[in-house]
């Protein structure tokens, strides 16, 4: 995009009726029911609120950011989305590097008077960037974000339930024009002690908030950039569709393959698949693997503990030696606690003394190792995105800090 139009956007905040109580309002993309579109929990979510008023302590970034610290929304069902940034947000976990980085680069940043780069805002307006249409384009989003219930601690938590109990519901019917009421009200009343206190628990995680967040919305990020994605098509309900490489592009600017296993890994095919990944891996390449859905899964997968048609990211892949073990290192789905229970699983007896002692040292939560015929048998597509000739964005970094801070 031009660096003119960013710069302009940004000036007009000053100063414009936008700026109410301080706190910047999107005229393009305001709280409504046409802003939230036919999203999958749209009937539950009673009111907006900006995140800084939530959590004051919120920050855009914080020091030793995690990808555990990403968590889907309950109301949107964009898992396309919330695996392409699980998976630029492992960038760097590896080699003990910046794991934000790439996550940043999204993200115009300001310059303050003392000449230190600034991402947070006191107004809640916020720059991002994405590469759509062959360019980097610029898109403006505050932080006005839906919320579960009408806002309150009881109101969020009858949501949850009732959101849970539509879940289970809605293979009979899709987006209804109004849910029963009874699901709305006093959906927690039944509930037994362990049960309400589990949602409870769940309700302090999301902090209210009805979209993708990070824990207690201790950062926005995950939040703005889901919310700048469905700004620039048109609504929430309308990135429910996507597709993982496709969003790789969108947020890295380069091109990304995807490739179907059941077709590459064809007779002599799996052999030079083997051969790809490890190259893809040994280039630093972002790789991620699509789970098959459950209808398509032996019985026996339904107990493994995987979860079908979400996206794994690949942390590792090795070649053992003089075992000849061909073993892949996956991380779980953005939350996703439960860990997969194949033949190489932690308490697998394959594992001698010696691959324990290699391989299990330093493993990262929530990861676990399978063999590349399981691999195969288990998962359908493989996603891979190289960093090496990435395209930069062209942007303007240079704005004045006061321009987001004048009260």
């Amino acid at each position: 995009f031009k660096q003119k139009t960013a710069y302009e956007i940004s000036l007009g905040l000053v100063g414009s009726e936008m700026c109410i109580r301080d706190r910047f309002i999107d005229p393009e993309f305001q709280p409504s029911a046409s802003t939230l579109g036919p999203c999958f929990g749209a009937n539950f979510v009673g009111t907006w609120n900006h995140a800084l008023s939530v959590n004051p302590h919120a920050v855009l970034f914080a020091e030793g950011g995690e990808p555990d610290d990403v968590r889907p929304g309950v109301c949107v069902n964009d898992n396309w989305l919330i695996a392409v940034l699980a998976m630029l947000s492992t960038v760097g976990v590896k080699n003990d590097a910046d794991a934000g980085a790439q996550i940043k680069k999204l993200f115009i940043n300001m310059i303050d008077l003392e000449g230190s780069i600034v991402y947070d805002s006191a107004v809640g307006a916020f720059g991002l960037q994405l590469f759509a249409n062959g360019q980097w384009e610029a898109v403006v989003v505050d932080d006005a974000l839906p919320m579960l219930g009408d806002g309150s601690g009881g109101s969020g938590i009858d949501a949850l339930v009732a959101l849970d109990a539509f879940g289970r519901e809605r293979n009979s019917f899709q987006y209804p024009d109004c849910v029963d009421q009874n699901l709305k009200l006093n959906a927690a009343a039944s509930l037994d002690a362990i049960l309400l206190e589990t949602y409870k628990e769940r309700y302090k995680d999301c902090a209210g908030f009805a979209i993708a967040h990070v824990s207690e919305m201790a950062e926005l990020w995950l939040s703005l950039l889901e919310k700048g994605v469905a700004k620039y098509y048109g609504s929430y309900g309308a990135i429910e569709s996507g597709f993982v490489h496709q969003g790789l592009e969108l947020f890295t600017g380069n091109r990304a393959e995807c490739l179907h296993i059941a077709q590459a890994s064809r007779g002599f095919g799996k052999r030079a698949l083997w051969g790809n990944l490890l190259r893809s891996h040994q280039s630093d390449y972002i790789l991620g693997a699509g789970a098959i859905p459950a209808e398509h899964a032996a019985l026996s997968l339904h107990l493994s503990g995987l979860m079908f048609g979400a996206t794994y990211t690949i942390y590792d892949i090795i070649d053992v030696f003089p075992e000849r073990h061909k073993l892949i290192k996956l991380r779980n789905p953005a939350g996703h606690r439960d860990i997969f229970r194949g033949a190489w699983s932690h308490s697998s007896t394959l594992w001698t003394k010696r691959l324990r002692n290699k391989l299990f040292h330093g493993l990262e939560p929530h990861t676990f190792w399978m063999s590349f015929d399981e691999f195969c048998s288990v998962f359908r597509c493989i996603f891979i995105l190289s960093l090496i000739h990435i395209s930069e964005p062209t942007r303007p970094r240079l704005i004045s800090y006061a321009v987001f801070c004048l009260k």
